[in-house]
C-alpha cells in the first residue's frame, strides 16, 4: 500500500495512523500536509457528535444570503452543541415564518413564542384562516433579503431589470455594487450581523437584526 501511495504523493516522510478502517497520511510537504487535513477532517467528522452519549443541542435560526433551489436566500435551523455547528437543516421560507412566529411547534422554538414580535421585525403576520384550515402569511419584510447580495434577482435575466428605474420593468433591483456580491463597502456594513463572506449565517438574534436592517430606510441608503 505504501508503494502505490509513493506512486501518486511527492512526499519524503510519510506516517500512517489507522482509525478503524480509514488511513490518515501526515504528509512534510506543505501542499500535501493541507490536503491531509482534509482526509482527517473527513475521517473524523468535523462535527460529529459523541457517540451513545446524551448531548444538549442548543437550536436556532440562521439566514445565508445564498440561493436554494426554492429561495433567493437560505433559511435554516442550526443546532450547536459545545459552540459546535453539529446539525444544519434548509426550511422553506413559509416554514421560517411559521416557526418564528410559533404558530409551527419546533425544536428551534418549542415555546412557540412570537420571535418577530420579540425581536421588533414589524410587517410579519400570521392569521389563521378558519374556513380554509390554513393560515395566510403575511411578510414582506424577508422580500428584501436577496436585494443585500445581489442586483438582479436570482434566476431572472439581467435585461429585465436594466431599464426598472425608466419604469419599463416590473421588476425590482437588487443593492449590491457588484452583480452578483457586495463590495467591500457593503460587506463590512454586514459584518455586525456576522456575515464576513457569503458563507456565513446571520445566526440568532443576527438573522432577525438583518431582516430589520433590510427594511429600515436609514440603512439601505446608507448601504446602497
Amino acid at each position: 500500500m505504501l508503494q502505490d501511495l509513493e506512486k501518486f504523493v511527492p512526499a519524503t516522510f510519510l506516517l500512517i495512523s489507522r482509525i478503524g478502517l480509514k488511513t490518515i497520511v501526515l504528509l512534510k510537504k506543505v501542499s500535501d500536509i493541507f490536503i491531509a487535513l482534509i482526509l482527517i477532517s473527513v475521517v473524523m467528522g468535523a462535527n460529529q457528535l459523541p457517540k451513545g452519549e446524551t448531548v444538549k443541542i442548543d437550536y436556532t435560526f440562521g439566514i445565508l444570503l445564498m440561493p436554494n433551489w426554492q429561495e433567493p436566500v437560505t433559511f435554516s435551523v442550526l443546532g450547536f452543541h459545545e459552540g459546535r455547528l453539529v446539525e444544519k437543516k434548509h426550511i422553506s421560507k413559509k416554514e421560517f415564518i411559521l416557526m418564528a412566529s410559533g404558530k409551527l411547534k419546533s425544536v428551534v422554538n418549542p415555546e412557540k413564542k412570537d420571535l418577530f414580535f420579540k425581536y421588533g421585525v414589524p410587517q410579519c403576520k400570521v392569521v389563521y384562516d378558519q374556513p380554509q384550515n390554513a393560515f395566510l402569511l403575511n411578510c414582506p419584510v424577508l422580500n428584501n433579503l436577496w436585494k443585500l447580495r445581489y442586483q438582479v434577482y436570482p434566476g431572472d435575466p439581467i435585461e429585465e431589470t436594466q431599464s426598472v428605474e425608466s419604469g419599463s420593468s416590473s421588476k425590482s433591483r437588487g443593492w449590491s455594487k457588484h452583480l452578483t456580491g457586495a463590495d467591500e463597502r457593503q460587506l463590512q456594513m454586514l459584518e455586525p450581523f456576522g456575515i464576513k463572506k457569503y458563507q456565513d449565517y446571520a445566526i440568532g438574534k443576527d438573522a432577525f437584526d438583518l431582516i430589520k436592517a433590510a427594511n429600515d430606510p436609514s440603512f439601505v441608503s446608507r448601504y446602497k
